[in-house]
C-alpha cells in the first residue's frame, strides 16, 4: 500500500491548473492522518495474531526508504522524492499560472513532503522495524485458524469462482500438463529436439530470441500495438476512444501494467513498463496483447466511457479483467496476429502455462501448508524457468488473485463456445464481444446470466 499512495499522487493524480495543484497539495497534507489509519490496521491485525512473513516486512522497509530518499542515519533528501519531483515537473506545463505561483506552490509542495509525507512515512518505516522482529518466516493462510475460510473467500472474490481449493489446484496441474504438451509439440514442429524437456526448450527459446531493451522494446511495443490495432475492425464493433501511451515503470520493480484513463475522459490510457528489464523479444507479443489491445487497455478505457452508471464503469473485477486479458492473449492467436512469428505463439502458451502454474502454486501455498520455496520449486519445474521473487511476493500477499486470469479465461472461452453451439451459424464473434465488453466490467456469476439470457433471446429470435 505504500507504493499505492505514491503512485497514485505522482502518477495518476492530474495536475491541469491551478486548483488542481492546490488539491494535490491538500492531498499531501494527509499523508500522515493516511499512515496513522495504516498503522492501526496493522496493529489490528497484529493483535489477532496475524502479522506478514519478515521477508515482506524487510521489502517493505526498503521501499518507504526508496520513496522518502532515505540515506541513513535518518537524513532523507526531499527535493530527490517522487511527490515533489513529479509535482515540479507537471507544474512547469501548466498554463495560466504565474512563475510566482508556482514558486509559492513548489515551496508550499517541499513544505508538506519535509513536515508531512517524510514523518508519516519514516514512523510507518520504524514500526515495521519493530514488527519484523515479531515476524515468522511462514507465508501461507494455512497457519491461521480461519485461513481456510478467509482462503476460500479470497478465491470467490478475486478469482470469482465456488470451486474448493483442492478443485483449483487439480484444474491447475491439468492445465499445465496440457499446455506443457502443446508446447513440446509446437517445438518439434520448429525444428527442435523432440526429446527436449521444459527447462532445455526456454534456454532455446530465450537463446533464439531477440533480448529487448530500452528503445528497442519501445520500438517493438509500438509496432505490436499498431499491428493489433489494425485488425480489430473483424472483431470488434465496441472499441475506446481514449489513446493509449506507453510510459517508464516509475519503480523499477516490475515488468509492467496498464493504467485505466480518469472516469472523466480527461486523461489516457497508460501502459507502464520496464524499459530497464531485458525482455526476449518471443514473450513481448503475448504481454503487449494482455496489456494493451485487445487486452486492458480495449476492454478498461472502452468500459470507462461506456453509457453506464459510474460504478460499473470504475469497478474492476479482477477474474473478469484479467480473464479477458488472457482470453484476448489467445484471441490475438484467433486474429492471425502470430502468423509470421512462430516464436512469438510459443510466448503466447508460456504466458498461458506461466498463469495454470499460478493456480497450482497459490493453492499449494495457502491450502496445502506450502513453504514459499516448494512454491517456487513447483512453478520452476512446471514452466521450466524460475519465477521472480516479486511475483512470488505476490501470490502471498494477495491469496487468490493470481488464479483469477486462468479461472477467467476459462469461464469466458465457455460462453463462447456455448453461444457458438448453440446458434451455430448464426453466432457472430462481434456480437458476442459486444456483449461481454458492453456492460462493463462484472462478477463471473453475472457475465453467465447475461450471456446465458443473450442466447435464449437468440434462439427464440430464430425459431
Amino acid at each position: 500500500r505504500q507504493n499505492w499512495l505514491v503512485d497514485f499522487l505522482a502518477n495518476q493524480f492530474p495536475i491541469t491548473n491551478k486548483e488542481d495543484a492546490e488539491d494535490y497539495l491538500a492531498r499531501l497534507s494527509q499523508t500522515g492522518i493516511w499512515v496513522d489509519q495504516m498503522i492501526d490496521g496493522l496493529k489490528l491485525r497484529e493483535e489477532a495474531g496475524v502479522i506478514p512473513p519478515d521477508y515482506l516486512i524487510r521489502e517493505s522497509i526498503e521501499q518507504i526508504e526508496g520513496h522518502i530518499k532515505w540515506i541513513g542515519s535518518d537524513s532523507f533528501v526531499a527535493k530527490a522524492t517522487e511527490l515533489y519531483t513529479s509535482f515540479r515537473d507537471r507544474l512547469d506545463s501548466v498554463e495560466g499560472i504565474t512563475n510566482q505561483e508556482k514558486q509559492a506552490l513548489l515551496e508550499k509542495a517541499l513544505e508538506e513532503v519535509e513536515g508531512t509525507f517524510i514523518p508519516a512515512f519514516a514512523k510507518l518505516r520504524d514500526y515495521l522495524e519493530s514488527l519484523e522482529t515479531r515476524a515468522g518466516s511462514l507465508s501461507s493462510l494455512y497457519q491461521y485458524p480461519e485461513g481456510q475460510a478467509y482462503y476460500a473467500y479470497m478465491l470467490s472474490h478475486e478469482a470469482g469462482t465456488n470451486m474448493t481449493p483442492e478443485q483449483v489446484h487439480e484444474l491447475g496441474r491439468v492445465e499445465v500438463a496440457r499446455l506443457q504438451n502443446e508446447m513440446l509439440e509446437s517445438a518439434v514442429q520448429l525444428g527442435y529436439p523432440a526429446d527436449m524437456d521444459m527447462p532445455e526448450l526456454q534456454e532455446r527459446l530465450y537463446t533464439d530470441s531477440e533480448i529487448l531493451h530500452g528503445e528497442s522494446s519501445l520500438v517493438k511495443f509500438q509496432a505490436l500495438i499498431a499491428k493489433a490495432n489494425q485488425a480489430t475492425g473483424a472483431y470488434f464493433d465496441l472499441l475506446p476512444k481514449g489513446e493509449l501511451i506507453i510510459k517508464p515503470e516509475p519503480f523499477g520493480s516490475g515488468i509492467g501494467y496498464y493504467q485505466f484513463p480518469p472516469l472523466d475522459g480527461s486523461g489516457l490510457g497508460i501502459f507502464y513498463t520496464n524499459f530497464e528489464m531485458e525482455l526476449p523479444s518471443h514473450l513481448a507479443p503475448s504481454y503487449i496483447y494482455h496489456e494493451t489491445v485487445p487486452g486492458h487497455h480495449l476492454q478498461i478505457a472502452l468500459a470507462r466511457e461506456l453509457d453506464l452508471p459510474t460504478f460499473r464503469r470504475a469497478l474492476v473485477y479482477n477474474a473478469y479483467a484479467e480473464g479477458w486479458a488472457v482470453y484476448a492473449e489467445r484471441l490475438a492467436w484467433e486474429m492471425g496476429l502470430y502468423e509470421d512469428d512462430p516464436l512469438g505463439n510459443m510466448g503466447r502458451l508460456d504466458f498461458e502455462l506461466a498463469r495454470a502454474a499460478r493456480l497450482v502454486v497459490d493453492t499449494g501455498i495457502h491450502a496445502l501448508g506450502w513453504t514459499r520455496q516448494e512454491a517456487a520449486d513447483y512453478y520452476q519445474q512446471a514452466t521450466g524457468r524460475p519465477t521472480h521473487p516479486i511475483a512470488m511476493n505476490r501470490y502471498v500477499v494477495l491469496p487468490g488473485q493470481g488464479c483469477g486470469y486462468t479461472i477467467g479465461m476459462h469461464k469466458i472461452l465457455e460462453l463462447r463456445q456455448s453461444a457458438m453451439d448453440q446458434l451455430g451459424d448464426k453466432f457472430d464473434i462481434k456480437e458476442f464481444h459486444n456483449l461481454i465488453l458492453g456492460q462493463g466490467s462484472l462478477p463471473l456469476e453475472i457475465l453467465e446470466r447475461v450471456v446465458k439470457d443473450w442466447i435464449e433471446v437468440q434462439v427464440n429470435q430464430s425459431e
